[in-house]
């Protein structure tokens, strides 16, 4: 149960940070009045459906594995989508945060997803029995007459 918990707190707090990270993203955007709507738009509805998902997270995901793992999964896509407009724009380095952000978000959500299919307490599978040892060659010649 400790288990369980403690990743459900996990969870909830990488909800929190992306919805953080991409709101952060979204509002920078509105500075520049030069900017398109898509890549202020775009952070601004991720980081709201990250908030509603830290927010409402044992509501919402207990219902369904299905809705946690889509919901990582459009999180990681906006994080992607986020890291290709910086790098279009020539930003330097922060286009690698936000890939290495949505590779995570991917690797947390299938990890769960394997957690829940196979349940917290799946046994690994059992490995065949030792073989019985295969006694030693006999010697090609007699042991010594003392």
């Amino acid at each position: 149960m400790k288990r369980k918990a403690r990743s459900e707190r996990v969870s909830r707090a990488v909800h929190a940070m992306t919805a953080a990270a991409l709101l952060s993203q979204g509002l920078s955007g509105l500075d520049d009045p030069s900017s398109s709507a898509l890549p202020v738009a775009l952070p601004l509805a991720g980081g709201a459906l990250a908030a509603a998902s830290a927010v409402l997270h044992r509501r919402l995901h207990g219902r369904s594995r299905y809705l946690e793992f889509a919901s990582a999964l459009i999180e990681a896509g906006i994080c992607a989508t986020v890291g290709a407009a910086s790098m279009a724009r020539g930003t330097r380095y922060i286009h690698y945060a936000w890939f290495v952000a949505a590779v995570a978000v991917v690797g947390g959500a299938v990890m769960k997803w394997r957690l829940t299919v196979s349940g917290p307490s799946a046994a690994p599978p059992e490995s065949p029995a030792p073989a019985t040892p295969e006694p030693p060659p006999a010697p090609d010649h007699p042991p010594p007459l003392s």
